[in-house]
């Protein structure tokens, strides 16, 4: 596919999903607490022990 075809296929896709879904804004203070943990290898805000719980066997 060459790339005018890829745009419009990209933009056909964000219309339709636009028809069905709303885009909900992040806001900027957890975009730069995203930034700030990324940039200085700290590990996402999920406990260990939370994460555990949703990788362990379900009841």
């Amino acid at each position: 596919m060459r790339g005018r075809a890829r745009q419009r296929v990209r933009e056909h896709g964000r219309e339709r999903y636009a028809e069905v879904a709303d885009v909900i804004e992040t806001p900027a203070s957890a975009c730069q607490e995203a930034m700030y943990r990324e940039a200085n290898l700290l590990a996402p805000c999920k406990t260990p022990a939370a994460a555990v719980q949703l990788l362990g066997p379900r009841p």
